[in-house]
Parts: C-alpha cells; structure tokens; sequence
C-alpha cells in the first residue's frame, strides 16, 4: 500500500497498492528461468514496449532449412495488451447557474492533474508514483498520460499559486481549488477519459 497527500493538507487522501500478482509464467520443476523446448534461454527484446520472446528451434539458427523442430518460435507481448492511455479534463462550476464552464487561471495560477499509476513518474520499480500534468490555461483543458500500466490509477484536478512559474507544485505553494479525488481501473488497450470539477 502506497499513500500520498495529495491536496498538501497533511492528511492522506490517496491510497493504492501495487506489485507482484503473479505467477505470471509458469516454470517446469526445479526451474527457474524461463527456457524454451529444447532448454535454453529465449532472446527476451522489449521493443518500444513490446516484448519478443524468440527461440531459434532446436538447430539454434536461423538459417534454412527452418521448418519443423528447426523453425525459429517468436510469440510478441503487444503494449497495448497491458497499458492504456488516459485524458484528464477540467472544469469549474459557474457560481451563478451551477454548469460546468472552462476554468479560467490568472496571474501565476497553473492548472494541472496529480496523477498517481506505477511508474508514473518515469521509475522501473513497480511503485506508484505522482506525477505533475500540467495543463494549459487556455485550449481544451486537457492533459493526457500515454501508455500507463493497467491496473487502478488515481488522479486529482488542481489549480495552485505558481510561484517560481516552473508548472511544478512545489513546498510553499497553494493550491487555490482541486477536484475530488478520481480512481479509475485502466484496462489493456482500452483509452478512458476523465472528467474533474474544480470546487
């Protein structure tokens, strides 16, 4: 279990959990890596993303004659089978009529969603991390994460008091108004859309 605060209030507001589900692969007896059929090691090549796993058969070449046991074996992990993209979208509430209007920053306010996922920040260690999306005070009011692990993500809508302009929320700085605190199930290959309300 991972916790974060993620309206700097000193209370923990955002809590997910994240590693090992598994076994993913199963090993034969007394293994432990994984072999192909004829007991050697596949090239494992993460490509972009997608991983390749190859086995050059049992003459461990490529080179012709490749059909039966000779054949070269390759079976992909396609990306999209595991991660999914994900679009956050502001609004404020209209004081007057109670609609939802475009949020409208001024001065040094910045707009932008804390998103909390594995590695969201960049990391390989399988954590949940935060990371800043800064969103631009004028356009579509939308910020996007690309290729995030399925699984359970969290996310907070924010407008704060830029101070240093870095579109950072730094120690020191205020936040003006957020949303609620959004969980969301991202599944494989399957894009979600988020809408927040600034109160």
């Amino acid at each position: 279990m991972q916790t974060f605060d993620s309206n700097r209030d000193s209370t923990i507001d955002v809590t997910l959990s994240s590693g090992w589900k598994g076994p993913y692969v199963h090993l034969g007896a007394g293994q432990t890596s994984i072999l192909d059929g004829w007991g050697r090691a596949p090239l494992i090549d993460p490509d972009g993303g997608d991983f390749n796993f190859l086995s050059y058969g049992a003459d461990t070449d490529s080179v012709a004659p490749e059909d039966g046991y000779l054949a070269d074996l390759s079976e992909v992990i396609v990306l999209s089978d595991y991660a999914s993209n994900v679009t956050f979208r502001l609004f404020e509430i209209d004081g007057g009529t109670g609609t939802r209007i475009d949020p409208s920053p001024a001065g040094n306010e910045q707009l932008g969603v804390l998103f909390y996922g594995v590695n969201a920040n960049g990391g390989t260690t399988g954590a949940i991390e935060e990371l800043m999306l800064p969103i631009a005070g004028v356009g579509t009011f939308e910020a996007s994460q690309i290729n995030v692990m399925h699984g359970v993500t969290a996310a907070r809508g924010v407008l704060w008091s830029d101070t240093d302009a870095d579109q950072i929320l730094d120690a020191g700085e205020s936040i003006l108004r957020s949303s609620y605190v959004h969980y969301q199930t991202l599944s494989g290959n399957a894009d979600l859309r988020v809408e927040m309300e600034l109160r």
